[in-house]
């Protein structure tokens, strides 16, 4: 009788489903990408059966994993009036809709974003200004040591962080308006990886993601820079002093940990939550089914990926 609880558990402990993070985290209603595909990480995922939990959305298809189990893709579609707020998906990857092997992952419906005084584009007319978000102005001491990043931050480094941010550069607005600027393009403000770069030596010596263009996240802001809400707040600022904010989008540039599904990554920001007025974004509409399946960990498929993301366009909100 023992034996048979221990084995038990043991089986449960291998096949109950784990999820790590959701990609995209949210949508919104009305989006012109409908139905949008869900790229879920995690373990155990194989075989998996999804359901979705609260009105306004349903899933299209069959969900879709790789052999391992760490990937499963989901087409979810949402209705055109489905309300603002937080659904569930309810995985199961045991033989019986009834098995004792459930996940939850949590996903955002979101309202779009108002069109007015957003998603401007630019033109000949414009005064450019760049700006590399580290190198220009530390608006906020607190953020040039995060907790989940420690040792990267050293002024005396060049290739280590220096401490400018968003919060930088929402204090500079006034000289940046002085000057007659009317848009900045500010460097990626995506989330880097933590760690110094042991592969991508400088000058022989380790350097880390302090100019943004090693991303490891799409959704997320560099601890360094600032939060999603600061991000918000400096794009709402520089609206209302007359400034175009253009959005640095170089997606072949990725950190290879992470993994980018063509088919919803891009299209999010220009009204999930930014509201920029210009980025550069990858033809997905194309590429998409040539990532029907969850990728393979191995350096075929790495290459594959980059070599996909070096077909970028750009276009204009």
């Amino acid at each position: 009788m023992v034996t048979f609880v221990l084995l038990s558990a043991g089986v449960r402990a291998q096949t109950t489903p784990e999820v790590l993070k959701v990609e995209p985290p949210s949508w919104w209603a009305g989006s012109s990408v409908n139905p949008v595909r869900l790229l879920i990480r995690g373990n155990n995922l194989k075989n998996a059966r999804v359901n979705a939990v609260g009105g306004g959305w349903r899933i299209v298809g069959a969900p879709k994993t790789n052999e391992r189990g760490t990937y499963l893709f989901v087409d979810v579609a949402i209705a055109a009036n489905a309300k603002p707020g937080t659904r569930s998906l309810i995985i199961n990857s045991g033989g019986k809709p009834s098995s004792f092997a459930l996940a939850e992952a949590s996903f955002e419906i979101l309202p779009p974003l108002r069109r007015a005084g957003r998603f401007q584009g630019f033109s000949p007319a414009d005064v450019m200004y760049l700006i590399m978000l580290d190198r220009f102005s530390d608006g906020d001491s607190a953020n040039n040591d995060p907790p989940q990043s420690r040792g990267i931050f050293d002024r005396e480094n060049k290739f280590y962080y220096h401490g400018g941010d968003l919060q930088g550069v929402i204090d500079r607005l006034p000289y940046l308006k002085d000057l007659g600027v009317t848009a900045v393009w500010l460097t990626p403000w995506y989330d880097n990886y933590d760690h110094p770069n042991q592969i991508e030596l400088k000058e022989g010596k380790p350097s880390t993601g302090f100019h943004g263009y090693n991303p490891q996240d799409f959704y997320g802001v560099e601890e360094h820079f600032g939060t999603l809400a600061k991000l918000q707040e400096l794009v709402a600022a520089a609206h209302r002093s007359g400034i175009k904010i253009i959005q640095d989008e170089v997606v072949n540039r990725q950190l290879d940990a992470f993994f980018l599904e063509p088919r919803v990554q891009l299209l999010a920001k220009r009204e999930q939550g930014f509201g920029v007025d210009f980025d550069i974004e990858v033809d997905i509409r194309n590429l998409g089914r040539r990532f029907e399946h969850a990728p393979r960990d191995d350096a075929a498929d790495r290459g594959d990926r980059n070599n996909a993301f070096l077909l970028n366009r750009t276009r204009t909100n």
